[in-house]
């Protein structure tokens, strides 16, 4: 402390003094954790109805006389579609004879079918343990 004099007053100096902080970090092992993964398996078995198609054809037989100018058509009755087969034989004169019509009809079926199905899960199961108290921590954390 210094004291000094000018026009009669006298002046003190006192010091200050100031603190800093310092932050240092470490870092310390607190635990660690383990992760387990299992994959497990399991069979099923899945069934469901199945729908398909399958064209049934029956052949009926005419050995009919037809007229030329009037030939039957390929025609619909209800689901079933019918096609004319002509045969031309040889007689005294020449004629057209409707030989036979084919009545094409699509049936639907359906049957059940049952198949085996394998689906996985997986399992995770994690495990905590802490340091012991007498290793090191001075390491890096995990």
């Amino acid at each position: 402390m210094s004291n000094k004099q000018s026009d009669g007053q006298v002046t003190e100096t006192i010091p200050v003094v100031e603190e800093h902080a310092v932050l240092h970090k470490e870092t310390v092992e607190s635990g660690r954790v383990r992760i387990n993964k299992t994959v497990e398996s399991k069979d099923y078995t899945v069934s469901d109805t199945l729908r398909y198609e399958e064209t049934v054809i029956e052949r009926v037989k005419y050995d009919t006389p037809v007229d030329p100018a009037n030939l039957p058509q390929v025609r619909q009755d209800g689901d079933i579609t019918i096609i004319p087969v002509f045969e031309e034989v040889l007689v005294v004169e020449k004629r057209l004879m409707l030989k036979e019509e084919l009545h094409v009809q699509r049936v639907t079926r359906e049957s059940h079918r049952t198949v085996p199905v394998t689906l996985k899960r997986e399992n995770v199961t994690v495990e905590r343990s802490h340091p012991h108290p007498d290793s090191d921590d001075s390491g890096p954390a995990r």
